[in-house]
């Protein structure tokens, strides 16, 4: 990710229930927010987002 100009992230019912994929989104964000990244959420299938990520989008 460190390289890139854009973050997409591709949002499943497995993914929301990944840790791993949390941690990520997070440094997404991060990157985001502190470096002008973009950040593209892109929702597949019934997916009920969390909380933290819900408000970042």
């Amino acid at each position: 990710m460190a390289g890139a100009g854009a973050v997409v992230a591709v949002v499943s019912r497995h993914w929301v229930e990944s840790g791993w994929c949390g941690q990520e989104f997070a440094a997404a964000v991060t990157a985001a927010v502190e470096q002008g990244k973009r950040l593209i959420p892109v929702l597949t299938g019934e997916v009920e987002l969390p909380p933290f990520i819900a408000s970042r989008l």
